[in-house]
């Protein structure tokens, strides 16, 4: 039950918000021919009523690859296949970027070794210690 709802909530902002709809590639193909693109926003299209992907709006609203946004580290791996859809160079010192390389560095660090991801973390921790001390020192 709670795996379905995350299911469905992923889906959902897949459809709407994301258009990352996975299509089976030309080689080395493990999903099925039958996933098009057109399949898949038909999916969305059936499951959401008429939904179909704004990646325009999204990117419009949040900033895409220049977010709209302070204090956010975005930490990268080398093989994650959703890294295109990432921010990989820094806006600011607010929006600083790590990115871990490895072979196998996967999606939110999966196939990581620990101290290959070491640096990354690393940093992450020291801007959210600097940013919650500069938080605590305003109150």
């Amino acid at each position: 039950p709670t795996t379905q709802v995350g299911d469905r909530s992923w889906r959902w902002q897949k459809c709407s918000e994301l258009a990352y709809l996975q299509t089976a590639p030309d080689e080395n193909r493990a999903r099925s021919t039958l996933l098009t693109l057109d399949a898949l926003v038909q999916q969305c299209e059936y499951m959401f009523n008429g939904t179909l992907p704004d990646t325009t709006g999204i990117n419009q609203r949040y900033g895409g690859d220049q977010p709209k946004g302070s204090q956010v580290v975005f930490i990268n791996y080398s093989d994650d296949p959703w890294l295109q859809a990432s921010v990989v160079v820094s806006q600011s010192e607010d929006l600083p970027v790590c990115m871990t390389t490895c072979d196998g560095c996967g999606h939110c660090g999966a196939g990581v070794p620990s101290d290959v991801g070491a640096k990354c973390e690393s940093l992450a921790d020291s801007y959210l210690d600097k940013w919650l001390a500069a938080g605590a020192e305003s109150r």
